[in-house]
């Protein structure tokens, strides 16, 4: 007769159950400062829910405030960053902005931001930018999904995190942005409120009956580059695993934007002498429809931003296997070069490129 230890385990999928729970608590805003919470030892951890339920007050006597760029209101959380105890194991490091884009090209790519909410109340966003009074708060609120697995569909197992191992701690850390992050104004701006935190995880079934997932980290990791001339800027990626998908948020002279004029073409480049991907502008705006979009441009990409897609092989974001993944570490080099047109005259200091990638990593 069989023993248990030879016969084949149950599928993890049919024997787990997901759980949503809120993170006790809130996380307080203040401008400029960070505030931490290291999660309950319990389940395989797969994705965040974050609600910023923020608060701005003019100082001024007669205030005048303005939308400080394109990542308004996001970047009001300057840094967004989950990790766990396990040596230099960054599971996510993201800017507000660059987490907005991830949310946006992700699972069913629905766009949070229904707009400015000044006169209509929206649970979701809100980002006044008229009507202040002096030392009198008006509400800041977004939302924002962070996914530790890589996603909630076929492959939700894929990078799930084992918070009941006993030597497992996971951080989720948040860094509050300035007032210039947030508002353009000459008056001293205070932020108040406090930002909500929501985690689903999976439960960890009888590892002796059932196949745990594999150890697997997927993450999500921004770093900026400058550039101070137009023509080919290049990010020369680390050979750090598999690489699912790159988001470039391209700024230049200290705004994003969509402008043809502006990014002209991209193209990936393997090993100095092999170019897979070569395209413009109008590919590059074509794929983004084709992928993510919905009738109506406010559900294209978020301004500025463009991206290297090779999760899409099941046609449906961040969904697809690893036919188009590219293995970074099999290459010598991996280039991922934006041509920016000489159209704008540029300024000091105000050009970047931030670069997010996605990738997958055995542990």
């Amino acid at each position: 007769m069989q023993t248990q230890d030879a016969q084949a385990k149950l599928p993890f999928r049919e024997n787990t159950r997901q759980r949503l729970q809120r993170i006790p608590g809130a996380l307080p805003a203040a401008f400029g400062t960070v505030q931490s919470v290291t999660l309950p030892q319990v389940g395989l951890l797969s994705r965040f829910f974050l609600f910023a339920n923020l608060t701005v007050a003019d100082a001024g006597a007669a205030p005048a405030i303005a939308a400080s760029s394109t990542a308004s209101p996001y970047n009001a959380l300057k840094r967004i960053r989950g990790y766990t105890n396990l040596g230099t194991a960054t599971v996510f490091d993201l800017s507000g902005y660059g987490a907005y884009n991830v949310s946006k090209i992700t699972d069913t790519c629905v766009d949070l931001k229904a707009g400015n909410a000044d006169t209509v109340a929206d649970p979701f966003f809100q980002y006044p930018v008229a009507g202040f009074a002096q030392n009198v708060a008006k509400p800041i609120q977004f939302v924002m999904m962070i996914p530790v697995s890589f996603n909630d569909g076929i492959q939700f197992a894929v990078g799930l995190i084992n918070l009941q191992s006993p030597e497992v701690r996971f951080t989720l850390e948040l860094t509050f942005g300035q007032a210039s992050d947030v508002y353009t104004s000459v008056d001293t701006l205070t932020l108040g409120g406090a930002v909500l935190a929501y985690y689903e995880y999976y439960e960890v079934p009888d590892p002796d009956q059932v196949e745990l997932p594999d150890k697997v980290f997927h993450r999500l990791l921004e770093e900026r580059i400058a550039f101070n001339s137009t023509g080919d800027v290049t990010y020369l990626l680390p050979r750090m695993g598999i690489l699912h998908q790159l988001i470039q948020i391209v700024t230049v002279n200290g705004a994003v934007d969509k402008s043809a004029t502006e990014v002209s073409g991209r193209r990936l480049v393997f090993n100095k002498t092999d170019t897979p991907y070569s395209y413009d502008y109008i590919v590059d705006r074509i794929l983004a429809r084709y992928r993510y979009g919905l009738p109506g441009t406010s559900q294209d990409l978020p301004g500025g931003s463009y991206i290297w897609d090779f999760a899409d092989s099941e046609q449906a974001p961040t969904r697809g296997d690893l036919r188009d993944a590219v293995d970074t570490e099999a290459l010598s080099t991996l280039e991922a070069i934006v041509t920016v047109s000489g159209t704008p005259a540029l300024g000091a200091n105000n050009n970047f490129i931030d670069n997010v990638r996605r990738i997958s990593q055995n542990y």
